[in-house]
């Protein structure tokens, strides 16, 4: 979701020519891949993805919030009738973004909508916006 993270800043891509690449980037707050299962289903199915990079960044919003106290200032803006479905919402807090993309990857790996070749292949990334460097993040 964040301008300053593309993977375009450290990921040499072939697009927009003829024999270019197709990339889809499915952005939102956090980067959570839980968020984005949709689109990569969705892509995959009418396309055909042939590999999963989940990239977060350094000095990410949602470390500056947590899951509990966005669900509570939500809830003084609305009616009580609908707070049971605002304690179901996953924010996307976090706290270290290197542990948020192995935490992503693991689940990747360990959900059964995804194809194997995808889970296998998938990658991630850890991008440091002070020096637009990425580091890869691995599983053990």
């Amino acid at each position: 979701m964040d301008p300053r993270c593309s993977i375009d800043k450290f990921v040499s891509l072939n697009v927009g020519s003829k024999t270019g690449e197709l990339v889809m980037q499915s952005r939102n707050a956090g980067g959570n891949i839980r968020f984005a299962i949709r689109d990569i289903l969705l892509i995959d199915r009418q396309f055909g993805l042939d590999e999963v990079v989940v990239v977060h960044h350094t000095d990410c919003g949602s470390l500056t919030f947590t899951n509990k106290g966005l669900r509570d200032a939500v809830k003084e803006r609305i009616d009580s009738a609908h707070w049971d479905e605002v304690d179901k919402i996953d924010w996307g807090a976090n706290t270290d973004m290197a542990a948020s993309v192995k935490g992503d990857l693991e689940w990747l790996r360990a959900t059964p909508l995804i194809r194997d070749e995808l889970k296998l292949n998938a990658r991630g990334f850890l991008f440091d916006i002070q020096t637009g460097e990425a580091e890869e993040i691995k599983l053990a």
